[in-house]
């Protein structure tokens, strides 16, 4: 019987994690009150496993919260194409016929305006005509900040090769190919991959 309540209280904590957006002071007197609620029943002499589930709970959160929680942009389900705001965060290059690099997401627009994200996505695109008149080969650069308007789909898994786990392992759950791209800012990342 206990540890089906251990668990179910260490499921709870997890879904919270998952689901809920908890602000960081309401975690810490939720503690507070878990705390204080043992002491209280140890007083009287009454049980203490509702303190102790609500701690229970509360490591199953901040397991969450340590491990990233669900912190990744998954595929588009819509046939419409989304904008996806982002900073390139890998070395661009040439891949086939366009370029290929990672793009950490800062912000979507699924067509009802835009809305804070986190997440990385594999691209592969053409770079605009801006871009090849005025800069070499691979066009894109580490820290440029892009708008990119396309679907978001799930990695493929090609022949034997798990390609989906083997970006996942990245952190990186979409791609984008062929994205309809526009620069924003030049170059806004980390100043030392310059070198």
């Amino acid at each position: 019987m206990y540890l089906v309540a251990f668990a179910a209280a260490w499921i709870a904590g997890l879904i919270i994690g998952l689901e809920a957006n908890v602000y960081l002071p309401a975690l810490f007197l939720l503690s507070i009150t878990a705390v204080l609620l043992a002491c209280l029943l140890r007083i009287r002499g009454a049980s203490t496993w509702p303190a102790i589930l609500i701690a229970v709970a509360l490591v199953g959160f901040v397991r969450v919260e340590a491990s990233g929680g669900n912190d990744h942009l998954g595929p588009s389900d819509s046939i419409k194409p989304i904008a996806v705001y982002g900073v390139i965060v890998s070395d661009p290059e040439i891949s086939g016929t366009g370029v290929e690099f990672d793009i950490s997401v800062e912000a979507v627009d699924r067509g009802n305006g835009l809305e804070e994200s986190k997440g990385r996505v594999k691209v592969f695109s053409r770079p605009p005509r801006e871009l090849v008149l005025s800069r070499d080969e691979p066009y894109f650069r580490y820290g440029d900040r892009l708008e990119l308007t396309g679907r978001l789909e799930e990695p493929p898994v090609l022949g034997d090769f798990d390609y989906r786990a083997y970006l996942a392992n990245q952190g990186i759950h979409s791609t984008m190919p062929f994205p309809q791209v526009r620069l924003l800012e030049d170059g806004g990342g980390t100043p030392a991959r310059g070198f």
